[in-house]
């Protein structure tokens, strides 16, 4: 069965890089195209958010607006596991239908897909889903145990060529190339038999930290805090010190080890400097708790939030550790809503008060939702953003509102935006599962009240340049209404002469009216001119909001019960592109060629490329669905028969295939 790629030596590596072609980033099999992640981060934006300032909060003002990054280390169950990540075309069919994933992507910064396999490279399902969510992913390189080949293959790591060259340089750097991730952890948890190659290991890491800027200058190289040069041991200091101080320097960012205190972040400030610790140290929180100390750190469950407390105190950054608690420890069953308590609280729907209860969303920072940028680098930046809420799992599976797929499935390439709010005044979203415009669920908008006030599905921070703004929504009655939802676009016009000064808010509605005569899904698409502009002036997109609006009688609102008054939300997608680009998206051509290749009993089919204007393709063999694809490669057992590809684009139209 097709799997993820990762190293359990440093020979298996220098095998697969004797294949490799830097010269043209192609590798001599062809299977390895298909674990190659598709979607670029560069083209995802997403800003972090001003922190708000809560009530009675225990931290100084100062930590308040100290925007804490969160970094996440995977380590699930080892890595690589069936029915979770491992096929990197997902899984048509799938047990449950359920699998671990960041369920709330908009609080993390980075990811590193962690496991203690000699070289992990992420599973291409990570890459993808990381970098739609505007989050960078990392691979992990670790030397571990005292014993067998860990020292051998560290002094083997650092070695040089008859160059006097780093060779492993180029080799880890041509993998985050090939694969599309975005740099690596690198945990020495070894020592070095030869003591004459302790000096080189730290101009190795700075020599691997310039070699992946020199790629792609947003990678980045992460030192974690687990051994000493002076001892050639391994040792935790759990934060900075003058023995681990060169590390921070070689590297990009220092990840700290979980069995720390307060003593710990203040030493660490007295030896970098604030502005050293904010740029370049995670402090680490073990969700499991693990470890002889029990220090904040290592705190684990639901109190990892005060280890979190302690770090934006002192103005650092954090990493969480082992976070799939939720669902390794209390069971996938009841998996989203132990993790939702976790990140986010529990609010009344689920029975909790949210505003008494701590969770990582009280210390994290919360980023805005990406958009896809069409145009990056322009003057004038077009952009989209979609999404049809699917978390990438489900019992069912839809196709432009028709269910083509009856069981369930996991596809960690097919995670989209889902707001973090599941309630707003009168207005509630929960996540619908029986029933999915495209994917494998939707969202229920629930009115309970007379007079609903917004609920904020989105928010933004993105120029609108264009001459319009194009919203499409595909949404559904279950039942008989007594008013109508709408979506509701709110922007800021913004003057910017020599400072940032307001001009006026606006909103921009688009009315979800039932059709009377259609009881499935239905569309309304809504070009909206950008709103008149003066010199100097920019039109800025900031949210995308549900509301209710009750039937009116004559001039006057009658205020009639609106309790209960249902309205699913299938897709929305929400463009600010050129006329010619808006032109070229609606004729995208089908998919009427593929080309087959056998191989070994089995068959790897290809077709052309299209990253501006495809999101993915839903494959169809011998005229039954299989599943979707994210790059424009699909492998199959045997020989095919017939093939059809269908697109759907980045806006979620579908072009049926040939």
């Amino acid at each position: 069965a097709l799997s993820s790629r990762y190293f359990t030596s440093l020979a298996e590596l220098n095998e697969w890089y004797n294949n490799y072609s830097p010269v043209t980033n192609r590798h001599t099999n062809p299977e390895e195209k298909l674990r190659c992640a598709r979607e670029p981060l560069h083209r995802y934006i997403s800003p972090p958010i001003k922190p708000a300032v809560p009530p009675h909060s225990p931290l100084t003002d100062r930590a308040l607006d100290h925007t804490m990054k969160l970094m996440v280390c995977h380590d699930f169950r080892g890595g690589y596991q069936s029915n979770e990540d491992d096929n990197p075309l997902g899984y048509f069919p799938h047990p449950s239908g359920n699998r671990y994933f960041l369920q709330f992507p908009s609080l993390v910064d980075s990811f590193v897909y962690f496991s203690h396999q000699r070289v992990s490279v992420p599973p291409f399902l990570w890459i993808n889903s990381c970098h739609k969510q505007g989050i960078s992913c990392m691979g992990t390189i670790i030397m571990e145990g005292d014993h067998g080949t860990g020292p051998l293959e560290l002094e083997e790591l650092v070695g040089r060529n008859s160059q006097a060259e780093f060779r492993y340089v180029n080799v880890l750097t041509s993998l985050a190339r090939f694969y599309g991730f975005d740099g690596w952890l690198l945990n020495v948890e070894t020592v070095f038999p030869n003591l004459g190659h302790i000096k080189d290991l730290i101009p190795f890491v700075e020599l691997l930290k310039l070699a992946l800027h020199a790629a792609n200058p947003a990678w980045k190289l992460v030192w974690y805090d687990s051994y000493q040069v002076k001892k050639n041991r391994v040792s935790y200091v759990n934060g900075l010190s003058w023995d681990n101080y060169d590390f921070m320097k070689a590297a990009d960012w220092f990840f700290t080890n979980y069995w720390w205190s307060d003593a710990h972040l203040v030493e660490n400030i007295r030896i970098s400097g604030l502005a050293g610790v904010q740029k370049s140290v995670y402090v680490g929180c073990d969700v499991w708790g693990r470890g002889e100390r029990t220090h904040l750190g290592g705190e684990g469950g639901y109190n990892t939030c005060q280890g979190l407390r302690s770090i934006k105190q002192y103005m650092t950054n954090g990493v969480l550790f082992a976070p799939a608690w939720t669902y390794e420890a209390l069971g996938e069953d009841q998996f989203a809503k132990n993790d939702r308590q976790f990140w986010i609280g529990l609010g009344k729907e689920d029975g909790g008060e949210k505003t008494e209860i701590e969770s990582v969303s009280t210390y994290a920072t919360l980023k805005y939702t990406p958009v896809f940028e069409l145009t990056p680098g322009d003057t004038k930046p077009e952009f989209l953003c979609y999404t049809n809420f699917s978390q990438g799992g489900g019992s069912l599976f839809s196709c432009q509102g028709i269910k083509v797929f009856w069981e369930p499935w996991v596809n960690g390439s097919f995670q989209f935006d889902v707001p973090l709010a599941r309630l707003g005044g009168t207005l509630a979203m929960a996540l619908e599962n029986n029933d999915a415009f495209h994917g494998g669920n939707c969202v229920k908008i629930t009115s309970h009240g007379s007079t609903p006030t917004p609920l904020n599905l989105f928010r933004f921070n993105s120029d609108c340049l264009q001459p319009n703004i194009d919203v499409t929504v595909h949404f559904k009655y279950p039942s008989k209404v007594l008013g109508n939802f709408q979506v509701e676009l709110r922007y800021l016009l913004e003057r910017r002469v020599r400072s940032i000064s307001p001009v006026l808010t606006g909103v921009l509605i688009v009315p979800l009216i039932p059709d009377t005569d259609n009881e499935g899904w239905q569309e309304i698409h809504v070009k909206f001119p950008t709103p008149y502009r003066s010199r100097f002036e920019y039109c800025v997109l900031q949210e995308c909001a549900i509301n209710y609006v009750e039937e009116s009688d004559g001039d006057e609102w009658v205020l009639v019960s609106g309790a209960n008054s249902e309205c699913l939300i299938g897709d929305i997608s929400i463009l600010s592109v050129s006329d010619d680009t808006y032109t070229k998206m609606n004729s995208l051509d089908p998919v009427s060629e593929v080309r087959m290749l056998l191989r070994h009993g089995s068959t790897i089919i290809e077709w052309d490329e299209n990253l501006d204007l495809v999101l993915y393709w839903c494959v169809y063999l011998d005229g039954k669905f299989k599943g979707t694809a994210h790059s424009p490669i699909w492998y199959v057992t045997g020989e095919p028969g017939t093939v059809r590809i269908d697109t759907v684009t980045r806006f979620g139209v579908v072009v049926t295939g040939k």
